[in-house]
C-alpha cells in the first residue's frame, strides 16, 4: 500500500518504474443510480446533487449525461437474472454492476472505496473479468484506493476514480458543463466502449 494523503491509500502492484502510466483523475456525480437505487422525492435529492455539480464545477460529470453506464448496469444484471422468479427484485442492478459498468466504460484503473465496500469491490472485479474474457479493452484489474477518513458522509454520492487513458492528446479524463470538450469526450468514449461490449455479446450466425 501507498499512501497517496492523510485519508487515501492506495493499492499499487509491482511494475518496472521505467514504464510507470500516468492517472488522470474523473470525479462522477451518482446521480442516476442514486434515483435508481433507492425511493426519494426528486425534490430530496435535487439539493444535493445540484450542491455535488457546483462544488465539482470544472471537475466533474454528471452521470446522468453518460446514459451508457445505467444501460450497462442493467445488462450486467439481466444476464444473472433468475427468469423463472415469481416477482422481480426490489433493485435490479447492485453495487457492483454499478461500479463494474463505470470502471469499464470509463476505462478506470483505480476507484476509490471504504473497508466497508471491499466485498463490492472483489464482486465487480470478477464481473470486469469475465468481460475481458470477451476480449474487450479491460485492465487486469480494478485497483483501491481506500478513503479511511472517520467522516465519510453516510450516502456518497460521488465516485472518484483514475483512469491511465487520455481523453484526447494528454489531456485529463475531467469533465465540467455537459458541452465542455472534456465531457464530449468521455462522452464518446462511454460510447464507443459501449459499442464494442454490444459487439462481443451480439450472437454469431
Amino acid at each position: 500500500m501507498e499512501e497517496l494523503t492523510g485519508d487515501r491509500q492506495v493499492a499499487t502492484e509491482q511494475t518496472d518504474s521505467g514504464h510507470l502510466v500516468m492517472l488522470r483523475p474523473v470525479t462522477l456525480v451518482t446521480d442516476v443510480q442514486a434515483f435508481s437505487s433507492v425511493w426519494r422525492p426528486y425534490a430530496q435529492l435535487a439539493p444535493q446533487i445540484e450542491r455535488l455539480r457546483q462544488q465539482g464545477a470544472g471537475q466533474c460529470v454528471m452521470e446522468s449525461s453518460l446514459p451508457e453506464i445505467r444501460a450497462l448496469a442493467m445488462l450486467l444484471a439481466a444476464r444473472r437474472a433468475d427468469r423463472h422468479a415469481a416477482r422481480s427484485p426490489t433493485h435490479f442492478a447492485d453495487e457492483a454492476d454499478w461500479l463494474c459498468a463505470r470502471a469499464f466504460l470509463l476505462g478506470l484503473s483505480h476507484v476509490e472505496i471504504t473497508l466497508a465496500q471491499m466485498a463490492m469491490f472483489d464482486e465487480a472485479n470478477l464481473r470486469l473479468r469475465r468481460l475481458a474474457a470477451h476480449g474487450l479493452p479491460v485492465a487486469t484489474g480494478l485497483l483501491p484506493v481506500l478513503n479511511t477518513s472517520p467522516q465519510l458522509p453516510t450516502a456518497p454520492m460521488v465516485l472518484h476514480g483514475w483512469s491511465p487513458l487520455s481523453v484526447d492528446e494528454g489531456e485529463g479524463v475531467v469533465a465540467s458543463a455537459a458541452g465542455s470538450p472534456q465531457a464530449r469526450a468521455l462522452r464518446q468514449r462511454c460510447q464507443k466502449r459501449f459499442a464494442l461490449l454490444l459487439g462481443a455479446w451480439r450472437p454469431r450466425p
